[in-house]
């Protein structure tokens, strides 16, 4: 039985969240790791922008200068992001998720519309369904 084998590193180079009011600049940093990360790890597969506020369309020529390519989808849904997360393993060196926020908001709502008894907010009885319905759709895929 062979239980060890050599170890390797299977982690992203980065895996960051950005935090800040709005306006803060947090696309824009985000665009410019991305930048930066392409050209480090000499990338040949655009940066996917998965978008859930139309702020892709400030960041084009941050991307344009940089001469890094730039591939985007508008969405919100839980189920977009999974797919988003899918194709972006196979068709992109880098995704920006911005702004998981409103996937997270969407979820919630979608899921209380579920609640065949009225209920208007996520009980604490709801979560352990709830984060499993996240796990499986984001974070999970998103490792």
């Amino acid at each position: 039985m062979n239980l060890f084998h050599p170890v390797t590193n299977e982690q992203a180079y980065l895996k960051a969240g950005l935090f800040g009011f709005e306006g803060s600049g947090k696309t824009f940093s985000a665009s410019l790791l991305a930048i930066g990360l392409w050209h480090y790890i000499k990338a040949d597969k655009p940066v996917a922008f998965f978008d859930t506020e139309m702020a892709c369309r400030y960041i084009i020529p941050l991307f344009n200068k940089a001469k890094v390519p730039l591939v985007g989808f508008k969405g919100r849904s839980l189920k977009s992001v999974h797919e988003a997360i899918m194709e972006a393993e196979q068709e992109a060196s880098i995704l920006i998720l911005d702004s998981l926020t409103h996937v997270y908001r969407e979820a919630m709502s979608s899921f209380l519309r579920t609640k065949k008894d009225g209920t208007k907010f996520v009980r604490m009885q709801d979560w352990a369904q709830v984060k499993d319905i996240w796990n499986e759709h984001f974070s999970i895929p998103y490792t």
